[in-house]
């Protein structure tokens, strides 16, 4: 997936799994694994509310965005005292985290774990 983009906004809501989770075709499994990416990507963009205060390894963060990189990893652009670098959003401590980011990384787990 070449093209990134970090996106804010207000949170839409979630429509289910697999391509029908971002609302890019619903009612319809994605076919690749660039489609999955893309799922995701859209998920976590358009079900999670940016920009949130969170934390990583105990350290206060603010999360801006999120993408999904080329190994299939979705990621959170984090910054602290004016440095930002992409983090997988797992990588998050899990306290504090807001109920919109949690759902959308529920739902992933469970996708990622192959629960159906």
């Amino acid at each position: 997936m070449a093209h990134r983009r970090i996106c804010g906004g207000k949170p839409r809501k979630w429509l289910g799994r697999s391509c029908a989770i971002s609302g890019v075709s619903a009612g319809r499994e994605c076919c690749g694994e660039e489609e999955e990416r893309a799922a995701w990507e859209v998920a976590f963009t358009g079900g999670v509310a940016v920009p949130f205060s969170a934390s990583l390894l105990g350290m206060p963060v603010e999360v801006q965005g999120f993408r999904v990189n080329d190994a299939g990893v979705p990621q959170c652009l984090v910054v602290r005292e004016k440095r930002q670098r992409w983090v997988g959003i797992e990588d998050l401590d899990e306290k504090g985290l807001p109920e919109d980011f949690q759902h959308v990384l529920k739902l992933y787990r469970a996708w990622a774990g192959g629960d159906d």
